[in-house]
């Protein structure tokens, strides 16, 4: 039996959206045979369908029933629901669709029909345990395609549903089911008979027709591994030697499997105490991405093969692109070269991460592709680029009025204190800067480029961690990390700092090399000087020629507070939202900001650190960002 939901091959046509959609029942009297009124199979199906009343309804949303003897005259059925589909509601559409259908087929000696929720199928012979790839059904919906997304569809559909029935025909002995979708806009769903993977229902639609997970009942507990068909009369069975084989049977595969479990549980427990684990290794790490994975092709279809001329940017970890999908939403696409230095760990963080958060503040991951040595992540399409291609350059910062600055750093504020604080995991960046922070239409501003964050439990955020992979960009690393690798949410809070002044003084935070004045200021001192001699005036941006002052020198102070070379000192990202959006909160005098970095990481980093990974004005993620 095969249930399946497709494209016409002459029209394509799509499905409408199911969740306001109802199919008329399709009735199948299969010309297999008839019986009369009075006959015995007769009496046995109308006994099989009158039981369906007296059923509880059963976990798995399947039904397999019998009646009769082995005169060869009893009544076989099966019925099955969409995964979905509540027990109780599950029963009272099979018990429906087998009366319905009894009607319909009065005299058929085999017949099936399906309904949105269920199907029910009834025979003169075995149903349970064979494999069968007809009765078909094929329904057709009313959306129509045009012929040029003909191929598109045609593909994402066969690559959809390819991976869902293996998943499906590898699911355990009581469901064997998956559901997904694949981009831009296309969802599927595979669901098979628990004796036999082949005969599977798929649905592939363009719009989302089943329902969350989380809206799903749990699974009970699996039955024995060895499943037999249930039936409401009793067979004679083999006697006490077939009982003595199975005992012999089944005994050393539950062994075998107990093994195989502790086994597995050692090597994790081992694993775990050894510190192998990242901080995104353990429960919440194992994400379903499935629905993420973007095919290689249809990126390459989308950015006209990588064309250099959508090409936005590149940097340390490879390209990125501009693209935009067979129905137009415009993406882009970020694909990491092959000696980026960032490796599956980095791949993966970002994945996990982005998948996790959704914020307004921050950038919107839509999907992700591996093929062969391929890493591409798909970021929404940010229209304005990044921060630092507006601030330091001297044409372009005209256009940032003091309204739209403060609405900037603000709205990093609100993105690092959702990080912080308010998503459910809590998150440190680690590689907040300019070049990390995109610029949409109006230009509101998205963090952007996870591949440094770490990610831990609620609480542990306040405490510092260690290192000894250190990676950043100089001028936005606080010290404690660059020197030692130390690293917590206040690491973060110096970097925002380092991005206030920068946006508010137009200067980077950094010696380029074109200044070789062994003493000159870097910026951090220069601000905080003018600051301690009441000239902070001459620091702000010339270009800044209307705004609050007022309002200036207080994000100059909070930005002085934030870059102090204490930790401790610093402010949360949660006081700083306060100070940001209360001037009658009180504000302490900033200490002194930290030393220049400079001089360190020209002398005696290495020896508190392995692997440092920074240079003086590049990215260890990508310059150009997603956009």
């Amino acid at each position: 039996m095969n249930f399946q939901l497709q494209f016409d091959a002459s029209t394509l046509k799509a499905l409408a959206q199911v969740d306001t959609y109802e199919f008329v029942p399709d009735f199948n009297c299969e010309n297999r045979g008839n019986f009369t009124v009075n006959s015995t199979f007769g009496g046995n199906l109308n006994r099989l369908v009158s039981s369906l009343s007296s059923l509880t309804p059963k976990p798995y949303g399947f039904y397999n029933l019998s009646s009769g003897d082995s005169s060869g005259e009893s009544a076989y059925a099966i019925g099955l629901c969409r995964r979905e589909v509540k027990r109780a509601d599950c029963l009272s559409c099979i018990q429906k669709a087998a009366r319905n259908l009894t009607e319909q087929c009065s005299r058929t000696k085999q017949a099936v029909v399906w309904y949105t929720h269920c199907m029910f199928r009834y025979s003169n012979s075995t149903i349970y345990g064979r494999k069968e790839t007809s009765p078909t059904m094929v329904l057709i919906g009313g959306e129509n395609i045009t012929s040029t997304t003909r191929v598109e569809y045609e593909r994402a559909r066969r690559l959809l549903l390819n991976r869902l029935k293996g998943i499906a025909a590898a699911g355990g002995p009581n469901r064997k089911y998956a559901q997904g979708k694949v981009f831009p806009t296309f969802y599927g769903s595979v669901h098979c008979l628990r004796w036999f993977s082949p005969s599977c229902n798929f649905r592939f639609e363009t719009a989302q027709f089943y329902d969350l997970e989380a809206d799903l009942e749990p699974d009970p507990p699996a039955d024995s591994p060895a499943i037999q068909p249930a039936a409401k009369t009793e067979r004679t069975g083999k006697g006490k030697g077939g009982s003595k084989v199975v005992i012999a049977i089944v005994i050393p595969i539950v062994l075998v499997a107990l093994f195989a479990i502790c086994l597995c549980l050692v090597l994790k427990w081992k694993k775990n105490k050894s510190g192998l684990g990242t901080p995104l290794s353990g429960s919440n790490s194992e994400m379903h991405t499935d629905s993420l994975l973007i095919d290689f092709e249809t990126l390459k279809a989308a950015t006209d093969n990588f064309s250099p001329e959508n090409e936005l940017g590149r940097g340390g970890f490879g390209a990125v692109y501009k693209g935009v999908f067979y129905n137009g939403q415009e993406i882009a696409v970020k694909r990491l070269s092959g000696t980026s230095g960032q490796g599956d760990i980095e791949f993966k963080n970002e994945i996990l991460l982005l998948a996790k958060l959704q914020h307004r503040n921050l950038v919107r991951l839509l999907g992700f592709c591996i093929q062969g040595q391929e890493r591409l992540l798909v970021y929404e399409y940010i229209k304005n680029a990044s921060l630092d291609h507006f601030i330091f350059d001297l044409e372009k910062r005209q256009l940032l009025n003091w309204g739209v600055r403060y609405n900037m750093i603000r709205g990093v504020a609100k993105g690092l204190l959702y990080l912080h604080e308010d998503s459910r995991f809590r998150i440190i960046h680690r590689d907040l800067k300019a070049s990390n922070i995109l610029l949409d239409q109006e230009m509101n501003p998205k963090i952007a480029d996870f591949g440094l964050a770490k990610l831990f439990d609620t609480g542990q955020t306040t405490t510092h961690r260690f290192t000894k992979r250190i990676a950043g960009t100089y001028g936005y690393m606080a010290p404690e990390y660059a020197m030692h690798g130390k690293f917590s949410v206040k690491t973060d809070v110096f970097s925002f700092g380092v991005l206030v002044i920068e946006i508010i003084t137009g200067k980077r935070n950094s010696n380029d090399g074109s200044n070789h004045d062994e003493d000159a200021e870097d910026l951090l001192t220069w601000v905080w000087r003018s600051w301690r001699e009441d000239v902070i005036l001459s620091v702000i941006d010339p270009s800044l020629t209307t705004g609050s002052r007022n309002e200036i020198l207080r994000c100059i102070h909070i930005g002085l507070l934030c870059v102090q070379e204490s930790a401790a000192t610093r402010p949360t990202m949660a006081t700083v939202a306060l100070m940001l959006s209360s001037n009658s909160f009180t504000i302490p005098t900033p200490a002194r900001p930290a030393f220049v970095l400079e001089s360190v990481l020209s002398s005696d980093v290495t020896s508190s650190t392995e692997g440092l990974q920074m240079s003086l004005n590049d990215l260890t993620i990508s310059e150009s960002s997603p956009r």
